[in-house]
């Protein structure tokens, strides 16, 4: 790929943090009460859902720690996932520089010509609230995929619009396999048609 020197002057990105809610107390006794001290209780974990479509990266936490919003100048759509249901097959793609190039540092927008698309096919499976992968070649035949069988995998869980992803496997949008996540939004699969037919910078082939 030809590259050119990445700048160094990207717009500044926002962090978004949330208010913790403390339990509520028991009026009578001045202790915090808990549901989980019920007899009983059911903790069978729901199943989250991983809807087919196209999903954008809004938010993000390389280090686990407080979400960032995505800068849009710089990354607007510069990261999403496509999710076939019917095929089991999930890709992900990532507008950058270079394939280290991660959610804080990507120059997509602002340098069209010296950026390219990024991709990777998934068989994958959800079970619960655990996302399974299995990596296969654009054009190959996808993998079957069952979760706990040792394959990669990342915790899911509901987001507003959309899903959050934790423990993405390594290597994928700057992850560090553990604490890293992802907040996507559900979009338009018009979206992901950049993806594959860009007029600008060299695309990726479908899965």
């Amino acid at each position: 790929m030809e590259t050119a020197a990445m700048s160094s002057e990207h717009a500044a990105e926002s962090t978004s943090t949330g208010a913790v809610t403390s339990s509520p107390e028991d009026s009578s006794t001045g202790t915090a009460s808990s549901s989980s001290s019920d007899e009983g209780a059911d903790d069978t974990v729901g199943e989250v859902p991983l809807d087919a479509g196209t999903y954008s990266l809004v938010q993000y936490a390389l280090d686990g720690g407080s979400l960032v919003a995505i800068n849009e100048t710089a990354r607007r759509d510069a990261f999403l996932v496509h999710v076939d249901a019917e095929a089991g097959v999930l890709q992900t793609a990532m507008c950058a520089q270079s394939a280290l190039d991660t959610p804080a540092s990507s120059p997509c927008r602002l340098d069209p010509q010296n950026t390219e698309w990024y991709c990777q096919c998934y068989g994958y499976a959800v079970s619960g609230d655990t996302l399974a992968l299995a990596v296969f070649e654009p054009g190959a035949e996808p993998p079957s995929v069952e979760v706990g069988t040792g394959l990669p995998e990342a915790d899911l869980d509901p987001a507003p619009g959309g899903v959050s992803l934790t423990a993405w496997p390594p290597g994928i949008w700057g992850s560090d396999g553990t604490l890293s996540t992802y907040v996507l939004e559900a979009v338009a699969d018009t979206v992901f048609d950049e993806v594959h037919n860009d007029p600008l910078r060299p695309p990726c082939s479908p899965c």
